[in-house]
């Protein structure tokens, strides 16, 4: 067990080290920031696999030795507390419970140090797991090398085999994860529909608050039929969906064929005008949605980093994304678009702010086709762009527009391979105002639709619109990286105070200056 659990924090702690979000401090001794508070009718239960007592939870001398006996032990407002790691052969059954759960105790009293690992033990096929009807606030804890067989239909999501949940599976549930890694969890198996590889919801709500989303897998390259959804996390219709200063790295989905939604985040609802889904201040870096080649096919790669579908309001803020990409092979096929980065279909209210994507796109062994997204696609529905870089795109257009309508305010879309800065291929109401719009073959191009509104914009070439500025779109030197020092009609700034809001985007920006090549003017 301890090469295992090993094995796991390293991967851990190597990627957690590179991460630019400060970790949460003081999760596991604090019971108000959750749902679930420690109140006076509930109790403390402790679990520690070494104890030697007599093994009814009440002190750590006394703890159980099982998670799954704590579990079925706990009342509402119960809090149980784990010490040291597990290594399952089953995985844990949560049902119709209210309690939370923390790790990384030492056995002395309240005293935290790191997490609790919960791996897989590798002669059995689990997740590590499965929540119905229940409210559960986990913190402190490692969910690694979840690997289900347990296909199921469950016929409100879909009438077809699926596999939901590999690290965590939550139905008609709140769930609130603080504190947390989730690594190396992962699904092959030959089935339909591959749904959620560390965290599958259905209903309820999500709360993900300074968790770490590490190497992530769904899908199987030799499955014909396979859709592969959220590597890290899917969600289907659940009424809330917050993501806080969490980190998604390394996720892998991938099939033959068929399609694929949100490698980092899928959250997808069945109807519009209900939910509400918030990401702040995270990271996505590395993400990969992979397909081998089958020419029969019409499909799609739907937003590689997020996913966001048919909710009443989404809100992106104070996010970075680097190289997250779409990977295929090209045949020549009858393939549709890939579709960006960020993915927005049917939403009442979308917006991004104040957020960097850089390096992101498509990448094929072949010819590229055309109209690839590199980064943002708008489907349906409105979308609203405020101070957002997105530069260093691969192959693809930085913002394609397909229906819906779309606001670009002090936004930068440049430095795109292979595209232009904005794509129009349908009907839809596009405007743009005081932005960098440069891409390889130039400022924007309508294959179908109606031309977009472009004012007080900077581009290589004239622009239809009000008081745009022909010249060359900068990233030379700190003064020049955005239209507010060229074109001078910005109001608020970039950011506000007219300075970068986290020093780490201010880091990203200037290593993004050094490997644009373009002229200093």
């Amino acid at each position: 067990m301890k090469s295992i659990c090993s094995s796991v924090r390293k991967i851990a702690a190597i990627a957690i080290c590179i991460m630019i979000l400060p970790r949460f401090a003081g999760a596991a001794e604090s019971a108000d920031d959750g749902i679930i508070s420690t109140a006076p009718d509930g109790k403390i239960i402790y679990v520690d696999s070494d104890a030697t007592g007599n093994g009814d939870g009440s002190s750590w001398q006394d703890a159980y030795t099982s998670i799954q006996v704590a579990i079925d032990a706990a009342r509402p407002n119960d809090h149980i507390r784990l010490k040291g790691d597990y290594v399952l052969t089953e995985q844990l059954l949560i049902t119709n419970a209210s309690f939370r759960i923390s790790g990384g105790y030492t056995g002395d009293g309240d005293s935290v140090s790191g997490r609790s690992v919960l791996t897989r033990d590798a002669a059995v096929n689990i997740r590590i797991a499965r929540i119905t009807n229940s409210v559960v606030y986990a913190e402190g804890l490692v969910i690694s090398n979840g690997c289900c067989n347990e296909v199921e239909r469950i016929a409100e999501i879909n009438t077809k085999d699926i596999v939901l949940g590999q690290g965590i599976s939550a139905l008609h549930s709140d769930l609130s994860l603080s504190n947390c890694v989730f690594a190396a969890n992962s699904y092959d198996l030959t089935v339909q529909y591959f749904h959620g590889g560390a965290v599958g919801m259905y209903k309820g709500s999500l709360h993900i608050t300074d968790c770490h989303f590490i190497s992530n897998r769904i899908g199987k390259v030799s499955d014909l039929y396979g859709c592969a959804h959220g590597a890290d996390v899917y969600s289907k219709d659940a009424q809330v969906v917050e993501v806080l200063s969490s980190t998604f790295e390394g996720g892998l989905c991938r099939t033959h064929s068929a399609e694929f939604f949100g490698v980092g985040l899928a959250l997808v609802r069945q109807s519009n005008n209900e939910g509400v889904a918030v990401v702040s201040n995270c990271v996505f870096r590395g993400i990969e949605a992979k397909r081998s080649v089958n020419p029969i096919w019409s499909n799609h790669s739907r937003g590689t980093a997020i996913t966001a579908i048919k909710f009443a309001s989404v809100k992106i803020e104070d996010c970075r994304f680097f190289d997250n990409i779409n990977s295929r092979k090209n045949s020549g096929g009858a393939y549709t678009s890939q579709c960006g980065t960020l993915y927005f279909d049917g939403n009442s209210t979308a917006s991004v702010i104040r957020s960097v994507l850089y390096g992101n796109g498509s990448r094929r062994t072949g010819v590229p086709i055309e109209g690839d997204c590199g980064s943002i696609c708008l489907q349906s529905g409105s979308l609203s762009l405020t101070n957002v870089l997105q530069a260093g795109c691969a192959y693809g257009d930085g913002v394609e527009i397909f229906g819906g309508n779309l606001n670009a305010y002090n936004c930068t879309f440049a430095a795109i391979t292979n595209g232009y800065a904005i794509r129009i291929a349908g009907n839809c109401e596009a405007f743009f105002e005081n932005c960098i719009l440069s891409g390889e073959k130039g400022a924007y191009i309508v294959t179908s639709g109606n031309t977009p509104t472009i004012n007080r914009c900077l581009a290589a070439e004239e622009l239809p619109g009000l008081e745009n500025i022909v010249g060359e779109p900068l990233f030379g030197d700190d003064a020049y990286f955005h239209p507010k020092s060229k074109v001078g009609r910005c109001i608020d700034g970039y950011f506000s105070g007219n300075e970068w809001t986290y020093d780490a985007i201010h880091e990203a920006l200037f290593a993004l200056i050094a490997k644009l090549e373009v002229k200093n003017g």
